[in-house]
Parts: C-alpha cells; structure tokens; sequence
C-alpha cells in the first residue's frame, strides 16, 4: 500500500481515480530509475498518453509524485 498526499488533490483539482494512479506510476518509476523526487523541476517527462481526461490527470499524479515538469511535443 502507498500514501498518497493530500495536496496532490489540491494540486490536480479535484478528485478522481486516475491522478492517484498517475501517483503511483510516478513513485515506481523513481524507484526503478533509482533517483529521487527531483528539486526546482530539474526531472523532465516526455508523455506519449495523449492529452484530456483521463491522460491528464495521470500525468498530474506522475508530476506530483516525481517533482518533474512534462516536455511538450509542439
């Protein structure tokens, strides 16, 4: 079982079930990197979900949980 903070709902805006998965997505790949949660947004993402409902709400659960800032593909 993994806590989840209660800000990450404050941060993503309301609650659902698929930022906490994005948040555990998040913590399992820190821990399979190896790295910790990274410090002034030094971590980056690139997401090949998609855009909208539900791709970015995982992916405020990734961002939440690995401290990352997400690349965007334009």
């Amino acid at each position: 079982m993994f806590e989840l903070p209660e800000w990450t709902f404050e941060f993503h805006g309301h609650r659902c079930p698929f930022m906490p998965i994005g948040y555990r997505m998040g913590t399992i790949a820190l821990r399979l990197l190896g790295v910790e949660k990274s410090k002034d947004h030094q971590m980056h993402v690139f997401s090949e979900m998609g855009i909208g409902h539900p791709q970015g709400c995982m992916q405020d659960g990734i961002m939440s949980a690995t401290g990352a800032t997400f690349q965007r593909n334009d």
